[in-house]
């Protein structure tokens, strides 16, 4: 027991999602995994403005991450990491003891960036994180059905204009927490953490980043859901290479990408590259695109 290897996950994202599957198909021997995780599921960004629209449930939605990690025979920890002892290896989490590793994977995910605007914190709804979003809009709606007197706010444009609002929900300018610059690993200026071509930190060769938190130096990608699920088995394939010290294999991100997203309607837009069209049969195109997806977690 004392001779095995510790790896440990940090987040529920996209990227640990397939790689804890991958796990689970392909288990290792001599490695305990762990996974930190604020939430026990986790949500599928490709469904969240379906969930939203009322097309999708919670469950068709969230991955579940204690039946995951029980099929990956990894253990979940649902806690908050506030920060790394790299030095030590250790996790620093805010309600339990620091947890050793040997290796390392971030996959948090980003949240949209609010300081920087005077009010933004305090007036406007993120739709990161998730969880706290769903509870606002749940609470919204409610509202909305027993027709509250709301005061009218303001949204000041540079140009000068003004536009009133009951409701804002701030999505643009992802950002990173403090906590990984902190800690030490090299970062880039806004925040996040800088990895090689194989995932790598460039600071701490024993730390991986996938998905939005991860900036490629070579690669930098959109913080898009579609490249975290495309990280995601590259990730496990070098997780798996580095715990008994074989080569990695880099990851190389795609140039182009179709975006597919939902009108909330019956319909949906599609764009690659420089062209785009809008159609309700792209709507049931992502439709099967995603239950497809999702069906991988749901029948383990």
């Amino acid at each position: 027991m004392n001779n095995q290897q510790k790896l440990v996950l940090i987040g529920g994202g996209h990227s640990h999602a397939i790689a804890l599957r991958l796990f689970g198909i392909n288990p290792l021997p001599n490695v305990r995994l762990t996974l930190i995780s604020e939430a026990p599921d986790t949500p599928y960004s490709g469904m969240l403005p379906g969930h939203i629209a009322g097309f999708y449930t919670h469950d068709e939605c969230h991955i579940n991450l204690r039946s995951l990690t029980q099929f990956a025979q990894a253990e979940l920890m649902i806690d908050r990491v506030i920060g790394l002892d790299l030095e030590n290896n250790k996790v620093i989490c805010a309600d339990r003891q620091p947890v050793y590793f040997d290796f390392l994977s971030i996959d948090i995910g980003s949240t949209p960036a609010t300081i920087s605007v005077p009010g933004a914190a305090e007036y406007a709804i993120a739709v990161k994180p998730v969880p706290k979003l769903l509870q606002k809009w749940n609470q919204l709606i409610r509202l909305i059905s027993n027709q509250p007197e709301k005061p009218i706010c303001f949204v000041k444009c540079e140009s000068g204009l003004k536009v009133e609002f009951d409701y804002l929900f701030w999505v643009t300018q992802a950002s990173a927490p403090d906590w990984p610059k902190i800690s030490g690993l090299a970062t880039d200026a806004t925040g996040f953490i800088l990895v090689n071509d194989n995932l790598q930190s460039v600071s701490h060769p024993h730390v991986f980043a996938a998905g939005d938190i991860a900036t490629i130096v070579n690669n930098p990608c959109p913080k898009a859901g579609v490249f975290a699920v495309r990280q995601g088995k590259p990730l496990f394939n070098n997780l798996r290479q580095i715990l008994p010290g074989k080569p990695l294999q880099p990851y190389k991100p795609q140039k182009r990408y179709l975006s597919l997203i939902g009108t909330g309607d019956g319909s949906a837009i599609a764009s690659w590259g420089s062209l785009g069209w809008e159609s309700p049969l792209l709507w049931y195109g992502k439709d099967w695109i995603d239950r497809r997806f999702m069906a991988k977690f749901h029948n383990l």
